[in-house]
């Protein structure tokens, strides 16, 4: 979704949202773009090369980051 202009990225996270509530959905979201994943998920799983190197809920991993790539990964969010 990074590609996508702002508006339309907004739209489409509002609306996957709305589908995953109406039908108590689980949707796997794989991205880099860690802005989307917190508008998107309930909790979060990190991966490097394969490997799973943390989870947790979304609050926790974007406000605790227990990793040095996932702190990484966070400092190239835009701030919004």
């Amino acid at each position: 979704m990074s590609n996508l202009d702002i508006s339309v990225q907004a739209q489409m996270i509002n609306l996957l949202n709305d589908v995953r509530r109406k039908f108590g959905l689980t949707l796997i979201t794989i991205s880099h773009d860690l802005a989307v994943i917190a508008n998107l998920a309930d909790k979060i799983i990190v991966m490097k090369d394969g490997a799973l190197i943390e989870e947790g809920d979304t609050q926790t991993i974007l406000t605790r980051p227990a990793t040095d790539y996932t702190k990484t990964l966070l400092a190239t969010m835009p701030l919004v």
